[in-house]
């Protein structure tokens, strides 16, 4: 969006606050004088004239002076201008033209897609996805209703095939919706019919043996060993792997050691080459990593032996310590269960704050979402809300395949 559209927008909403806390509107030049006289007794200086400017009064087309603005905006109790844009701003993000830069055909296109979408337009749903920006900074607004659509549409299989054959299809959905939820395993399907032969990459082959490899696993399903080349895995260049992709590996390299009855002998090696790895990562990506672990190493009965390896120990808390009372991904609420599950009961530390919700809607992820906001609360409720908790969680996980909370729960 052009930056006077923006600016039209701040200004206009400072003009509507400026009438409505003094009480006058502005339709004539004797109005910017009263305007001008009540600012001037307050001590913000501006003339009649700068009013009529402001105002359309006087017809000449330039934009208001910063100083100017930022005049007004301390008389309505702003620091500055720039403070009063800030406060405006999500009233922007969440407009319904949406910025032009996320689509080259411009403005109103989000809402273009979902309709399209919705009447089975897929001429005009592969137009609008060909020229997306994927480094947009509205991508999850979009990968979010990619993934919404698909859940909920009537011809599901239709709007699948549609999206492996756009390249930005496959890439907001396939590879950054990730349905972990997998909902009557609609998406282990799609992987399988659609996705496997998309990309050759060596990274998204990766994600789609050991998505569908651990899902199974966690479910206790049967799965062909023979599937999966220990060594090929063991030499993949980690450098090449995005983070979600490395986490996935070392999840899939313990729960197959664990299925081998080989997880005993390897565990340490397993648990150096996590805490090397998270090394490189920031905060978040080093959550992700550490996580799939944390959850392998539960599933197999070795996590709370893996807590006694000092190193392990200390990144687990690092990573917990470092989580505020913000929790903005899932795999920040896992380490927040983790921590209060391991050190806070176990008076190994002091809570230095509740347990809290998470903040940002992950709807690939209810299911996590529900079964680890339960198991926290689960560490402190009483009488019958644990009881109701405790037999819920039970039931949930097993159906949803993530029974490794239960170590934690012990």
């Amino acid at each position: 969006m052009e930056q006077s559209l923006y600016d039209s927008f701040y200004v206009r909403e400072l003009k509507k606050r400026l009438e409505r806390d003094t009480s006058i509107s502005v339709t004539e030049f004797q109005d910017c004088k009263q305007l001008s006289s009540l600012l001037n007794s307050k001590g913000f200086d501006i003339s009649a004239h700068t009013f009529a400017r402001l105002f359309g009064i006087l017809k000449i087309e330039h934009r208001p002076y910063t100083s100017t603005l930022n005049i007004l905006c301390e008389f309505l109790g702003y620091n500055s201008y720039a403070a009063f844009c800030a406060e405006k701003s999500q009233e922007i993000e969440q407009a319904l033209y949406a910025p032009t830069d996320a689509f080259e055909t411009g403005d109103y296109s989000f809402i273009a897609l979902e309709i399209a979408i919705a009447s089975n337009d897929w001429l005009s749903t592969s137009q609008l996805l060909d020229v997306f920006d994927t480094n947009s900074l509205q991508k999850n607004e979009i990968v979010m209703l990619l993934g919404n659509a698909v859940r909920n549409h009537p011809a599901q299989q239709d709007l699948l095939k549609e999206l492996i054959n756009s390249a930005n299809g496959r890439y907001l959905f396939y590879e950054s919706y990730v349905d972990e939820d997998d909902l009557n395993g609609y998406y282990s399907k799609a992987l399988e019919q659609y996705y496997k032969t998309a990309s050759s990459k060596p990274g998204h082959q990766l994600f789609l043996k050991c998505f569908l490899a651990s899902k199974s696993i966690y479910s206790d399903q049967t799965i062909d060993l023979n599937d999966f080349n220990l060594i090929e895995l063991n030499t993949i260049s980690k450098e090449q792997l995005h983070f979600h992709e490395l986490s996935r590996l070392y999840e899939i390299q313990l729960l197959l050691d664990f299925k081998n009855n080989k997880i005993k002998g390897s565990l340490l090696s397993h648990l150096d080459r996590i805490i090397e790895a998270t090394h490189f990562h920031n905060h978040h990506d080093a959550c992700w990593i550490l996580v799939r672990s944390i959850k392998a190493l539960a599933f197999a009965g070795q996590l709370k032996k893996a807590m006694t390896y000092a190193p392990f120990n200390q990144l687990v808390f690092e990573r917990f310590q470092t989580c505020t009372n913000k929790i903005e991904s899932i795999a920040e609420l896992i380490i927040q269960f983790v921590g209060h599950a391991y050190f806070v009961k176990n008076q190994k530390i002091e809570a230095q704050f509740p347990p809290s919700k998470i903040s940002v809607k992950h709807d690939n992820e209810t299911n996590a979402r529900i079964l680890i906001e339960a198991a926290t609360a689960s560490l402190y409720a009483q009488n019958s809300v644990k009881s109701i908790l405790d037999t819920n969680i039970h039931s949930f996980a097993k159906q949803t395949g993530q029974t490794w909370v239960f170590e934690l729960l012990d």
